[in-house]
């Protein structure tokens, strides 16, 4: 029997002639509501009805608002690279406090660590002598907080970014100055101790301090250490460890075991004579845990066999490692061992596959050291916030991160999850 005969039966008209009765009255009380509203007197409507009902219904679906559609997110296009990396070293990114909003969900979907660029630096929180400027030090301490990430305490001595004040009336080698220099560096370490000890896991205590002269230990007044001009040596190195050790254990004994690092740039030209101030220090009996490579490459420098005899020679003394700065800059401002400075160029196909290999060698070669890696943190989230669009030449693009511009994932980015071959 077709549709039409079916419907042309007594029972499907009566059937039909309900449901035109039933679309009127939904009708009627719609347009009845439309023009009366909920508190005009004089209409009154039995909602216990089907239609009734309905006609709510409809009114409900219609107030709703339409959900917003998500916008994509770019850096999730591809695995997490922490949990990746997790069952070899913790992998951690460089961030400042304002991109915290931006980037919250990247930074917690791909990192288990943050490294403060510049706001725990002593120079952006005490401009004034006693006038501490928490506030960006304390979002990202409270970021990793909130999110369950650890964090390194980066720096507490260091001979840039230092407060204006710090050296005003100091004499160079003057035992009255030596000990007021001393007593700042220790009221500032215990107050940076005291405030987020719960948070940190690593310290960076001292940044920088050996010389780029090979022919020279420590970094002196002609290379901007100011610390070694009025101390007139590198002991400000041992108190600094000093202070730091004895405020972790004020504040928990055992906590500074595993928790304090020397930090520096170019360790494989520098590795023996940061080994050496390092072992002395610790026969002291304050228990150094390793060493910060910086990690500041090129494609073509350094080679993996140089980053590993580094490593070997950590290894042979003791000491841990970790990398705590990493970045890939696409310019060789070297050539000849003398700086000069490369033209900019342009983002390519080619540097991005020269780049993608480069990264995926050195954290082959790290994971292959796990037992001897703490941590690896690269410098930056995006390749146009990076510190090398400024150094060393002012306003030349570089492309040194895991992400583009966009929060796009790079090559580089796929080479670490081997989906780049």
């Amino acid at each position: 029997m077709s549709v039409l005969n079916r419907l042309a039966r007594p029972s499907s008209l009566r059937l039909l002639q309900r449901l035109q009765k039933t679309a009127i009255l939904a009708a009627t009380i719609a347009l009845a509501c439309q023009h009366s509203g909920p508190s005009s007197p004089g209409i009154h409507v039995n909602t216990n009805g089907a239609a009734a009902r309905l006609t709510l219904q409809a009114q409900h679906a219609a107030e709703r608002p339409t959900p917003k559609r998500q916008k994509p997110q770019p850096w999730k296009d591809l695995a997490s690279l922490g949990k990746k990396e997790e069952i070899f070293f913790s992998l951690g990114v460089a961030t400042k406090a304002d991109q915290l909003s931006s980037d919250s969900s990247l930074i917690e979907y791909h990192f288990r660590r943050l490294t403060p660029e510049n706001a725990m630096k002593w120079g952006e929180l005490e401009k004034k002598p006693g006038q501490y400027d928490w506030q960006r030090a304390d979002q990202i301490a409270n970021f990793a907080r909130k999110h369950h990430l650890k964090l390194t305490g980066h720096t507490l001595i260091w001979h840039r970014q230092t407060p204006t004040w710090l050296f005003q009336d100091l004499q160079p080698e003057d035992p009255k100055s030596i000990r007021l220099l001393r007593e700042r560096m220790r009221e500032h370490i215990e107050k940076m101790v005291h405030r987020y000890s719960d948070v940190v896991d690593h310290w960076d205590v001292v940044n920088e301090a050996i010389s780029d002269d090979p022919k020279r230990i420590y970094r002196d007044a002609g290379e901007g250490s100011r610390y070694y001009q009025i101390f007139g040596s590198g002991e400000y190195i041992y108190w600094a460890f000093r202070y730091t050790y004895d405020a972790l254990e004020a504040q928990k004994k055992g906590s500074a075991a595993d928790a304090l690092y020397y930090n520096d740039y170019n360790v494989n030209l520098k590795s023996e004579r940061i080994l050496d101030v390092l072992t002395k220090i610790r026969s002291t009996g304050i228990p150094i845990a390793g060493i910060g490579l910086q990690g500041h490459y090129r494609l073509d420098w350094p080679s993996i066999t140089e980053i590993q005899t580094t490593l070997d020679a950590i290894r042979k003394g003791g000491f841990r490692a970790k990398i705590s700065e990493l970045d890939i800059s696409v310019y060789n401002d070297y050539p000849q061992g003398k700086f000069s400075p490369a033209p900019e160029v342009e983002w390519s196909e080619k540097l991005a596959i020269y780049q993608a290999r480069r990264y995926q060698e050195i954290f082959k070669l790290l994971e292959e050291n796990a037992s001897l890696i703490s941590s690896v943190t690269i410098w930056g989230i995006r390749d146009n916030e990076s510190w090398l669009n400024q150094e060393p030449v002012a306003g030349r693009k570089n492309y040194p991160l895991l992400f583009n511009h966009k929060s796009q994932a790079k090559l580089a980015a796929q080479a670490l999850l081997r989906e780049y071959n």
